[in-house]
């Protein structure tokens, strides 16, 4: 299945997730932010998976973590393993309903593309350890 990053028209590209950075980056820490109750939470979602959103029926899934974001003419992919330009691939789900979608970056988040009424969702910075 292609999952691109809309770059304002409707050009979609395959995400390719090399082997190494699959290995290394197990885990992303979200900050779930609840525009309705002001608040906002840090959870640990496991890449390909999905969390749960305390006390809601809505889920938060990493579909895929790319630690330095490139973009090629007909891919994404990361071109390398360190965490130069982070970005997940995340997804709203409410009831196993998909209700958003989109990418979310960790230095430039005017290039998120995640957008949805009550939960934003942002990438912590990502320290080199």
């Amino acid at each position: 299945m292609a999952a691109g990053h809309s770059t304002g028209g409707e050009v979609k590209r395959e995400v390719r997730v090399p082997d190494d950075v699959k290995a290394k980056w197990k885990t992303v820490n979200l900050k779930v932010e609840d525009k309705e109750k002001s608040t906002e939470e840090v959870i640990a979602v496991t890449v390909g998976k999905g969390a749960p959103i305390k006390g809601t029926n809505f889920v938060i899934k990493v579909k895929a973590f790319l630690p330095h974001y490139t973009m090629y003419d007909t891919y994404i992919s990361s071109k390398s393993n360190e965490p130069v330009n982070p970005a997940a691939l995340v997804e709203l789900l409410e009831g196993g309903k998909s209700v958003a979608n989109g990418w979310v970056f960790a230095n430039f988040t005017a290039f998120n593309s995640y957008k949805h009424s009550r939960y934003g969702i942002v990438l912590p910075p990502i320290s080199l350890k």
